[in-house]
């Protein structure tokens, strides 16, 4: 993504300028879904977003993954993990964010669900 702004001289936007080092430049995503056996399923994404210079986030690369099982026709447990590569990084500063409880840095996270479809 390449954004450049150009205010007319006699604009007053204080803010427009400033935005071009407000997105990545690079980025991606990858996804898998993959079915192991007919009740056991993997899902992978894999991210990488370009540093915003503006914010000084540096470029950070992420993995997310969840393995399920279906114990029943309706009913399926899972395991997922997201953010699998660091215990912590920065996607945005604090100004443009409402912040997490770790401040602006997004933590990793691993957890089990349920879920019931009627």
């Amino acid at each position: 993504m390449q954004i450049e702004i150009h205010l007319d001289p006699d604009s007053k936007d204080q803010f427009s300028e400033t935005e071009e080092g407000n997105s990545p430049h690079h980025q991606f995503s990858l996804k898998s879904f993959i079915d192991i056996t007919k009740k056991l399923k993997l899902d992978l994404l894999l991210r990488y977003v370009d540093n915003l210079p503006n914010q000084n986030i540096p470029n950070y690369t992420t993995m997310d993954a969840q393995i399920s099982y279906k114990i029943m026709k309706n009913f399926e447990f899972s395991i997922v993990g997201q953010n699998l590569f660091d215990d912590l990084h920065p996607e945005f500063s604090p100004e443009i964010t409402v912040l997490s409880p770790s401040g602006s840095e997004i933590e990793r996270s691993i957890y089990a669900k349920l879920t019931w479809e009627l």
